[in-house]
């Protein structure tokens, strides 16, 4: 799958001397990787003025752009210097980036954090992700802070990590600053006053951050406040100018914030008046909806940062987030909404986030089995793909309108309605992410009108909680998620959740629930008047009762195959189904190649595909006792360590699992099983005892070739000399299948030990499995082929059965390798693997370092690694000094070899390994000497390493997948 695939791009040109060939590169680029539409706007071409208010930019923006439903996802733009970039960034949403977005996400092949990339000046802590403290703030304070950061280009957490910089909070007292001063995680946390946020925001640029860090005997607070308070705001705004604005006093703010917020009123042009002068015309500033009088015009915090970065007065109405929260929908222990997102970018992301956290529910990163929520907004991409095919019983996929209208109408909505289960959503503009607005009644505010009850709208529609299950796996960006209930220890949202949900699993409570369910479109007709009647002001309950429809044939037939028992096919089918799930995404497995394989030599009939169900490549080997059989001795106990292939998917691990006995098992079902496992624990060894003349002999009366002397045909045996391990295909060959193709040369293993001098790999492609990548350290790897060459042997010989005896088996029976390798394993690859020396020995990468806590588990990496010609694979903990690096011992390489997945693992070995006069810079050797190589440093990723082991090949000079280098090339 490509990159950019299914995601439309609009590059903007505002200087066609200085960007356009940043543009036309760009524009290559995404076309070269998938991108759907992909045009170009260049400002000095513009034939027409474009309008000033955001309303009127929006509705010019989807019609110049967004045509036959083709939404534009990024604007690629080298600075802010175009009309519709307030409208793009701030209210549709959409990420805003620099062309080294889209550079960057091709080297890393995966798509980067859009806030980094941002062409805004003002965003000056884009490089910074923050965590700020539960313990000294209150949620609202906790909220503004968070939406400051926002402001600012940052970027918040709600779990406390190594990849955070800052820790916002008032005190090094701090329980979360205490927890990170005494552990071991990385030295460059920083804890910081919430004051420098605000600086920041006065004066428009990143302030140093010293004055503002928290010690241990900082005591002048009050006397910084003081200060502050006397600055004023570099950029001019008049948005609210003749308004008036009364705060709330209820509204738990610190003293300071609140001043900061009647600061940036009156900066904007606004008044704030007191209760004694509030009138109908004061709009007031809260974050409770009950703080509310009926009539009374209200915003909260979010609108006030929002006017202040679009520079225009918005009506608090227009958006649904804009308005004082209102009660949650959701809870933590039976209704339930645990979410994650896929497709969303930048502050879409933040949005959807809040919404959520705002219905009562938790967001993860993350995609697992406790998310029973996916939120979409392009349908493709392995979230979605799982979400929709094998994990669609727990897990719903919706996209943002969902969202919105449970929030507006305060209850939750059946997700199943073709308006929330259409991905991407159809209405344009009407329904882009963000242009909800906040009615109740058709020309009137949401508190002109009473708030109906909880749950008084719609209950009779969808009374069944959401099922959440277990799992877990991951994306690229952390963003606040977490309900903000109490001042607790933070800890990582998946441990909070509760998955005791009961479920419906008797027929009786079956047809309940059937019964208690109407139709899809029926639903949606209910829906579509409760919210219309909730715009009206009209009371629903009396006019939404609707006639229960029955269950259809087809879901009564249904009904009764499940109760009535099973057949083999169902039964494993259901099992392979249930395997796919309880593996796909904690190891990210892919679809495997499965090709049927004629039975040659066995009398028994052809076994269906229910005998033999296999998971992703899985091979299930059934077993008298119904247990799952022990992996092959040959493969790695860890988990391979983010194995993917050509399409970016992760493989699962390569061990086998087998279905329990079913009740329903005949004793006639239970001795044909008994039968297949004690085939299918045959092994190559065992075969390899055959005698040859027999195997031969058994060849040539599978042929039915009766000739006078066999004896010529059986000297042209073996016909290869073909040694291999199979990963991901084959397990469905039988003992006489083997047999046959030992006899013809070909011999297949389940793992790799130096008795079966291995000198091939059966693979369905290029995959990153413990096995193929020790396959391409193999001395020599003659061949690399696909499973559909055995397929064609095995044909080769049915094909020749019964025929006519002929002169050569040769000609009969061969089958050219060549046609069926893998692509990627070129010729020149396997001609590396008969070097005197394998590739990282070729290197000078006598010693590498990984860390202790690298996915896959460092027995597995460095297993791996050893096999490739690494002398050394050492260890780094947590906590590490300089001598704690091994180093290389090499001048033809780099100095200190650190494989590191994590930013601040690389940060933390820039400081430690790095010297204050690096080479190349003033004070420090010339570039490309021995001596500048002294002490050099390259960190890379696991990925480095693969394609090294993939190509047979290390690159220095390639920057893929290197995250810090100091080491030149030595000048001849």
């Amino acid at each position: 799958m490509s990159l950019f695939q299914d995601l439309n791009f609009l590059v903007v040109v505002t200087d066609p001397s200085a960007q356009e060939k940043q543009a036309s590169a760009a524009v290559d680029q995404l076309k070269d990787n998938g991108a759907g539409v992909c045009s170009v706007y260049s400002t000095d071409t513009t034939t027409t003025d474009w309008p000033t208010t955001v309303e009127e930019v929006k509705e010019r923006f989807y019609a110049e752009f967004c045509k036959n439903d083709k939404e534009i996802h990024f604007v690629v733009a080298e600075n802010t210097d175009f009309p519709f970039y307030r409208a793009c960034a701030f209210d549709l949403l959409l990420p805003v980036v620099s062309s080294q977005w889209v550079t960057d996400s091709l080297a890393s092949n995966r798509l980067a954090k859009t806030a980094r990339y941002s062409p805004n000046p003002l965003h000056v802590l884009k490089e910074l992700e923050f965590y700020i403290s539960k313990y000294t703030f209150s949620e609202n304070e906790h909220f503004f802070y968070t939406q400051l950061i926002t402001l600012l280009g940052g970027s918040s957490t709600s779990v406390l990590s190594t990849s955070t910089d800052y820790i916002v909070s008032r005190s090094y007292m701090d329980p979360a600053v205490q927890l990170v001063a005494k552990s071991d995680m990385d030295n460059d946390v920083k804890f910081v006053f919430p004051l420098w946020l605000l600086a920041c925001t006065k004066s428009g640029i990143m302030e140093p951050v010293q004055p503002y860090l928290l010690t241990p005997g900082c005591n002048k607070t009050t006397q910084k406040w003081d200060v502050f308070h006397k600055q004023p705001f570099t950029h001019q705004c008049t948005s609210l100018e003749g308004r008036a604005y009364y705060i709330d006093p209820e509204m738990k703010l610190d003293r300071n914030i609140r001043r900061f917020v009647a600061d940036l009123i009156t900066h904007m042009s606004g008044t704030t008046v007191d209760a004694q002068h509030m009138n109908r015309h004061t709009t007031m500033i809260t974050c409770d909806m009950r703080r509310i009088a009926c009539g009374r015009q209200s915003a909260n915090l979010l609108w006030l940062m929002d006017v202040f970065r679009l520079q225009e007065y918005v009506v608090p109405d227009t958006k649904i987030l804009y308005k004082p929260f209102r009660d949650r929908v959701f809870d933590s222990q039976v209704n339930v909404l645990s979410a994650s997102y896929s497709m969303y970018f930048g502050f879409q992301r933040q949005y959807v986030a809040l919404l959520v956290e705002k219905l009562g529910g938790s967001i993860t990163t993350d995609f697992s089995k406790k998310n029973n929520v996916l939120v979409c907004q392009v349908p493709h991409g392995r979230k979605y793909n799982t979400a929709s095919t094998l994990w669609k019983r727990h897990c719903t996929v919706v996209n943002h309108l969902w969202l919105e209208d449970c929030y507006l109408a305060g209850e939750k909505l059946d997700p199943n309605l073709k308006r929330y289960s259409d991905v991407p959503p159809r209405g344009g503009l009407t329904n882009h992410i963000n242009q909800q607005p906040f009615v109740t009644s058709e020309g009137g505010d949401a508190e002109t009108q009473d708030v109906p009850p909880r749950g008084g709208l719609t209950n009779h529609i969808n009374q069944q909680p959401f099922v959440t299950s277990e799992g877990g796996d991951a994306e690229t960006q952390d963003v606040p998620g977490q309900t903000e209930t109490q001042d607790t220890v933070p800890t990582y949202p998946a441990d909070e959740m509760n998955t005791d949900i009961p479920k419906v699993s008797t027929l009786a409570g079956m047809k309940l629930q059937h019964e208690n369910t109407t139709s899809s479109t029926e639903k949606e007709r209910v829906i579509c008047q409760s919210l219309q009647v909730l715009k009206s002001g009209m009371d629903l309950l009396s006019k939404t009762q609707t006639s229960l429809t029955d269950v259809s044939e087809a879901s009564q037939a249904s009904q009764r195959t499940a109760d009535m028992g099973v057949t083999s096919m169902v039964d494993s089918g259901e099992h392979h189904n249930r395997n796919l799930r309880d593996e796909l995404l904690s190891e990210g497995g892919e679809e495997g190649s499965h090709e049927r394989l004629p039975t040659l030599l066995s009398d028994k009939p052809e076994k269906s595909e229910s005998t033999q169900p296999t998971t992703n490549g899985k091979s299930t080997q059934p077993t008298t006792n119904g247990k799952s059989t022990q992996p092959t001795k040959g493969d790695s106990t860890q988990p391979t360590p983010n194995l993917t292939g050509d399409n970016g998917t992760t493989t699962p691990r390569e061990n086998n699992t087998t279905p329990a006995k079913r009740e329903s098992d005949t004793p006639i079902e239970s001795l044909h099983k008994k039968q297949r496992a004690s085939e299918a624990t045959t092994t190559s060894e065992e075969i390899a005892t055959i005698s040859p003349t027999v195997s031969q002999q058994a060849l040539l009366q599978t042929l039915g070739w009766d000739t006078a002397d066999p004896t010529p045909l059986l000297n042209e045996l073996p016909l290869y000399d073909i040694r291999a391990v199979q990963t991901r295909c084959l397990e469905s060959l039988t003992v006489a299948d083997r047999t046959l193709l030992s006899t013809l040369g070909i011999h297949i293993y389940d793992d790799i030990r130096p008795s079966h001098s291995l000198n091939a790999i059966f693979a369905p492609k290029l995959l990153r499995t413990s096995k193929f990548l020790k396959s391409l350290g193999f001395t020599p790897l003659q061949y690399a082929l696909k499973p559909s060459f055995v397929v064609e042997v095995l044909k080769r010989v049915r094909n020749a059965k019964g025929t006519s005896p002929q002169n050569s088996l040769h000609a009969a029976l061969y089958v050219d390798p060549a046609a069926y390798g893998i692509p990627e394993i070129t010729a020149q690859v396997r001609e590396r693997t008969a070097l005197p020396q394998r590739v990282f020995e070729r290197a000078h990468l006598h010693t590498i370092n990984i860390f202790g806590d690298i996915p896959g588990g460092t027995a597995a990496i460095a297993e791996l690694l050893q096999f490739h010609g690494v002398g050394e694979v050492h260890t780094l903990r947590g906590t590490f000094t300089r001598e704690d690096v091994h180093k290389n011992e090499s001048e033809s390489a780099p100095s200190y070899v650190v494989v590191a997945e994590r930013a601040s693992q690389v940060k933390k070995l820039k400081r430690v390994l790095i010297n204050q006069a690096a080479p190349g810079e003033p004070g420090g050797a010339p570039a490309g000497t021995a001596e500048s190589n002294s002490g050099s440093v390259l960190v890379v990723e696991w990925d480095w390493c693969v394609q090294a082991m993939q190509t047979q090949r290390v690159d220095y000079a390639a920057p893929a997948n290197v995250k810090l280098s100091t080491w030149h090339p030595v000048s001849s």
